[in-house]
């Protein structure tokens, strides 16, 4: 087993097994996520991403043997300089990869790029990013995949007025590729 904060983290002993700060936030909307790396047994990259904006980062960890040890430091996602707290996963089409989104902004709070990185045994690449019209409000929130994965939502909230949207698209996981923009803006919670 192996969990982390975002910044470290432990295996099933609760001990300490990073040697290095991950780069992650656990204040962040989504910190870090932990994906097995493909064709390597026991073998994970976590993923990180620090509170507000900043650059995803990956190290890899090997719990072949106990108690578990960070191999290397933490590798910085090249074009992910300005990206939001939103990270999702999915399995890639092919049941050995995996695809890594997140969103990134284009000022005033509002997220209008979606990029997609594909995750494979060597290391994760830059993504490939896609314009989105209206654009995503909020930097926090979360990122869901269907179960079949070819759909992802992106949930997130204005503050004025106080509502939440959900953004819902199609997803390719063959190609890694986004369509079809539906948006969801949900009433304002009740006053009690």
């Amino acid at each position: 087993m192996l969990f982390t904060d975002g910044i470290r983290a432990w295996n099933s002993a609760n001990t300490q097994i990073s040697t290095s700060n991950l780069g992650g936030d656990p204040s962040a909307s989504q910190s870090g996520i932990i994906i097995p790396i493909p064709s390597a047994p026991n073998q994970f990259f976590i993923v990180t991403q620090p509170r507000n904006r900043g650059s995803i980062r990956f190290t890899r960890f090997d719990m072949r043997t106990s108690p578990g040890v960070q191999v290397g430091t933490p590798v910085t996602i090249g074009g992910t300089a300005n990206t939001s707290e939103l990270l999702g996963v999915v399995s890639h089409s092919d049941g050995v990869d995996y695809w890594l989104v997140a969103t990134e902004s284009g000022g005033a709070g509002g997220e209008n790029r979606v990029g997609v990185m594909r995750v494979r045994n060597i290391g994760i690449t830059a993504p490939a990013w896609t314009d989105i019209t209206p654009t995503i409000n909020g930097g926090l929130g979360q990122i869901a995949f269907s179960s079949s994965g070819n759909q992802i939502a992106f949930g997130g909230s204005q503050t004025s007025p106080q509502r939440a949207t959900v953004h819902v698209m199609d997803f390719d996981r063959c190609r890694g590729t986004l369509s079809g923009l539906e948006t969801f803006v949900l009433p304002p919670p009740r006053e009690a």
